[in-house]
C-alpha cells in the first residue's frame, strides 16, 4: 500500500469501481476531472455506473483535498447523469461532505 506522500503526489487517482479523478492545480485553480475509465456497456448500466463512480469520485475528491490541503477555486467535472434522482443524491452527498469537513 503506498504512503501518502507517493499518493498526494500522483495526479491520477483510481477508484474501486473502475473510474479515476484526475487532480490539476494551476495558479488559479484546481481543476479535478471524474472519469469512468474504460467501461464500455449499456445505456442503463451506463447512468448507474455513472452515479456510482460520481458518488464515490465525491468522498474521495474530499479526502485528497485535506490530504493535498487544497482550497481556493475548486473546478469538479463529474460524469453526466440524466437522472434528476442521481443529481440531487450526489448533492446531497457533497453537502454532507462539506459540512463535516468544516465542523
Amino acid at each position: 500500500m503506498e504512503n501518502a506522500l507517493d499518493e498526494v503526489q500522483k495526479e491520477k487517482i483510481w477508484l474501486n469501481s473502475g473510474g479515476f479523478i484526475v487532480i490539476q492545480q494551476t495558479e488559479a485553480f484546481v481543476s479535478i476531472d471524474v472519469n469512468s475509465g474504460k467501461f464500455t456497456g449499456k445505456k442503463k448500466a451506463e447512468e448507474n455506473l455513472s452515479d456510482k463512480i460520481n458518488l464515490e469520485a465525491a468522498k474521495e475528491i474530499s479526502r485528497q483535498l485535506r490530504l493535498r490541503n487544497l482550497s481556493g477555486i475548486i473546478l469538479i467535472d463529474f460524469i453526466n447523469m440524466t437522472n434528476p434522482d442521481h443529481n440531487n443524491e450526489l448533492f446531497h452527498v457533497l453537502q454532507k461532505i462539506s459540512e463535516e469537513g468544516s465542523g
